[in-house]
């Protein structure tokens, strides 16, 4: 499970891309990490009448269970977002979850990272 993160000012940080991990890559040695724009659109959330929580299902192929997926968004986004979010992943697939259905569409960047096994 990951927590959703938001970024105030995204305009200072240092985008998290191939070009920018090719000069640190070595530190990076077991890790792999992917990036995807995402635009959660209010028809895609849907209410787990179990967990009683609203679930966003993103398909992504690559992704497996030793997998973590960290969303990162804007603070306009953020204030779309109000409830508490986290995710997590499973074959083929990630979830992100609130306990607040958003009113408007919210666009992120999803970062998926694969994590070393015993990690």
């Amino acid at each position: 499970m990951s927590l959703v993160t938001f970024q105030d000012e995204p305009s200072t940080s240092t985008p998290l891309n191939s070009a920018n991990l090719n000069n640190n890559f070595q530190e990076l040695e077991g890790y792999a990490v992917t990036n995807e724009s995402l635009t959660l659109l209010t028809s895609g959330w849907t209410l787990n009448n179990v967990t009683n929580l609203y679930e966003y299902e993103v398909t992504n192929a690559s992704v497996t269970a030793n997998h973590k997926v960290d969303i990162y968004m804007d603070i306009t986004n953020q204030a779309r977002l109000t409830g508490t979010a986290y995710t997590e992943t499973f074959a083929g697939s990630y979830k992100i979850y609130t306990d607040e259905l958003p009113a408007e569409a919210i666009s992120c960047t999803a970062y998926i990272e694969l994590v070393k096994a015993g990690a």
